[in-house]
């Protein structure tokens, strides 16, 4: 999964934060969301909750934001992401196992 969503920040488009991720929610535009476990527990029920209305799939990893920061290559630490487009990741495949 760590080297999918590497590759889909690279070639797709990632989206980084909880406000953005939550305002694309709601317009529904989405592919994915990923929050770290470690995230504040009231947010992820929000995000769950408006990921299952726009019928998006919400991964919760095993990493904290700084390893998803690193993951993803950003000098800051990094709770939510989500993608519009996975690129050339085979990222959907892997979320619908």
């Amino acid at each position: 999964m760590e080297s999918a969503i590497k590759v889909a920040v690279k070639t797709g488009k990632p989206i980084f934060g909880f406000e953005s991720v939550r305002k694309r929610l709601l317009k529904g535009r989405l592919k994915a969301v990923f929050c770290s476990k470690s995230f504040d527990n009231e947010k992820i029920i929000e995000l769950t909750q408006l990921a299952k209305q726009a019928k998006t799939p919400l991964v919760l990893l095993e990493m904290g934001p700084l390893e998803i920061g690193r993951l993803c290559e950003k000098p800051f630490p990094v709770s939510t992401l989500a993608f519009e487009d996975f690129g050339q990741s085979n990222l959907e495949a892997l979320i619908k196992k």
